[in-house]
């Protein structure tokens, strides 16, 4: 997600001629809302790809889909590390932060994306017929 930010910034700053102070300001409230942009996306795809299942574009919403999934996953575990605080006003003055770095998490979770957009490519490939 810092390599995201940073790269918003450069582009802020390089081609909208804005100051630093205030692109900073704007790369961050796109992190923020980041995951619920691809969420609405999601919900908006997820209806229209059933409403269109026997149709010539249920091929591509799949695979839209499921890539609007996969980033959705990615962005919302970021990338697979995971770092907590815990809160201050803890007994005994207790401070700390627990990092969980585990990439195999992603892997994991885009096991059944990769085989959906892998469907979405066998029916856009296939021609329609008419079996139920």
């Amino acid at each position: 997600m810092r390599i995201a930010q940073a790269f918003i910034l450069d582009q802020l700053e390089r081609f909208m001629l804005i100051p630093k102070e205030v692109s900073e300001i704007l790369a961050s409230l796109a992190r923020q809302f980041i995951v619920p942009i691809i969420g609405l996306m999601l919900t908006i795809a997820i209806p229209i790809g059933i409403v269109l299942s026997k149709t010539k574009v249920h091929g591509p919403l799949i695979i839209i889909t499921n890539v609007l999934f996969a980033c959705y996953i990615y962005t919302l575990l970021r990338g697979g590390f995971i770092s907590l605080s815990l809160p201050s006003g803890l007994p005994l003055g207790l401070t700390g932060q627990v990092i969980l770095e585990d990439p195999f998490i992603i892997r994991i979770l885009t096991i059944p994306i990769i085989l959906n957009i892998l469907k979405g490519i066998l029916v856009t490939v296939r021609p329609l017929t008419d079996t139920p």
